[in-house]
């Protein structure tokens, strides 16, 4: 139901038009107009907005010269935009909108809040999907004034998105065990549910380490063939659920694997799943394994069990594996407490079992933590300081067996983090574009 009001507002009931003069705000379906004109159409399904257009969304907040939005699709064209999604502000020629995308022609994208922003990249055209992934085509990167590098097409996570993916641009910084590095990713698409990722680290200590990934995604998930020379398998703890433990510092080559991705779907009104599968031939550096494996890995959530403001989350998950003629299953129940999210604050503690029949060549297989309680955290401070914390405590040998403590600080358009993982021993220090 559209709803507005206006300095002067006319009426038209027997053709449903309604045409606003003067501080004009409507209302629909979320979504919050203000102009100095607006005219609806409600026969036809029409919102017409010209002169200080403001569009506020739940992504955030959109101006323009003027729009034509249609009610009955909630899609529209926007002249002359400039808006701010999350920490993106964003501004373009032209754009058309969505629920599920948003499309820029002539577009300009930046993190810095600066009124003449150190960095900014600009792309020909620019699309935005509602998981807050980018694809950009004929893009410039800018330093000040200086074009520093020209892209032909990438893809790039925005902040905010679920999934958060080191971006495009180069990170630099110093590791226990590679001493000092360049990282980046950079992703090329050639079709739009195709792309190829490459994610190189070259490094003082462990030379070259990367990725080489080719990808298709698909209505259910997605396809996936990759090459990779000297890759971390654990470098970031694993997720409370995964059956991979992930203590040890192990590197693995790929020549290839083969992965499908399944997405999250709901099979009963209470019950969520998803999964994946790989395959492929591995080299284990440390322990010098080169074998097939192959494993099918399977997640079941129920819904949350809410009591004021803590939600009970219950799920298991199980992954059957057969590699170098040895077969393996791993059954992982948890249980987790979280607090409701507040604006700067998460937390969330699990409890996880783990129980394995049959073994696997490769140490990363590993069964390292039995019973394990794991506890995630983020507190956001003041002045662009954030705090992240992971700790694990191993239940059956009563220890803390890792923790992993990330300090960082956005300041402007930079972000400096420092990581510091118990189970290694290391400590890590990087510096990057805030956002990508």
């Amino acid at each position: 139901m559209l709803e507005m009001g206006a300095d002067t507002l006319d009426v038209d009931q027997a053709n449903q038009r309604v045409e606003g003069r003067g501080n004009v705000w409507a209302e629909f379906q979320g979504a919050h107009f203000t102009a100095q004109d607006i005219r609806a159409d409600l026969k036809a399904g029409t919102l017409l907005a010209a002169g200080d257009v403001k569009l506020q969304q739940r992504d955030g907040l959109l101006t323009a010269r003027d729009i034509n939005y249609n009610l009955n699709t909630r899609s529209g064209s926007l002249q002359d935009v400039h808006g701010k999604m999350g920490r993106v502000l964003f501004s373009a020629e032209e754009a058309r909108m969505n629920p599920q995308e948003v499309w820029g022609v002539g577009a300009t994208l930046t993190t810095c809040d600066r009124p003449h922003p150190h960095y900014r990249i600009t792309a020909r055209r620019i699309r935005i999907d509602r998981n807050r992934q980018a694809v950009v085509s004929g893009a410039a990167i800018w330093w000040h004034e200086h074009r520093i590098l020209r892209l032909p097409q990438f893809k790039a996570t925005l902040p905010g998105a679920k999934r958060q993916e080191e971006g495009f641009v180069p990170r630099i910084g110093y590791a226990g065990s590679d001493g000092p590095f360049v990282g980046l990713r950079y992703i090329v698409l050639t079709r739009r549910d195709f792309d190829s990722r490459i994610e190189l680290r070259q490094t003082a200590r462990r030379g070259t380490r990367g990725v080489v990934r080719a990808g298709l995604d698909r209505p259910w998930g997605r396809i996936a063939l990759s090459l990779a020379g000297k890759e971390d398998v654990a470098e970031t703890p694993p997720a409370s659920d995964d059956p991979q433990t992930g203590i040890r510092r192990l590197t693995i080559d790929q020549v290839p694997e083969l992965r499908a991705d399944l997405d999250s779907r709901r099979v009963a009104p209470w019950l969520t799943m998803h999964g994946y599968a790989t395959g492929g031939r591995y080299l284990e550096h440390e322990t010098g394994v080169r074998a097939s494996r192959a494993a099918t890995t399977l997640f079941l959530a129920a819904d949350a069990i809410r009591v004021g403001g803590i939600a009970l989350e219950p799920g298991i998950a199980w992954r059957g594996l057969t590699a170098g003629g040895e077969r393996q299953t791993v059954l992982v129940s948890r249980l987790s407490l979280r607090l409701a999210e507040r604006p700067g604050r998460k937390l969330r503690i699990s409890y996880q079992r783990r129980k394995a029949n049959g073994a696997s060549p490769f140490a990363f297989d590993a069964l390292e933590i039995e019973r394990e309680l794991t506890l995630e955290g983020s507190v956001g401070l003041s002045r662009g300081w954030a705090l992240d914390n992971t700790y694990r405590y191993d239940l059956h040998q009563h220890h803390l067996r890792d923790a992993e403590v990330i300090v960082s600080r956005t300041a402007h358009c930079l972000r400096y983090s420092v990581i510091w993982r118990k189970a290694r021993s290391e400590f890590r220090f990087q510096v990057g574009l805030a956002g990508f």
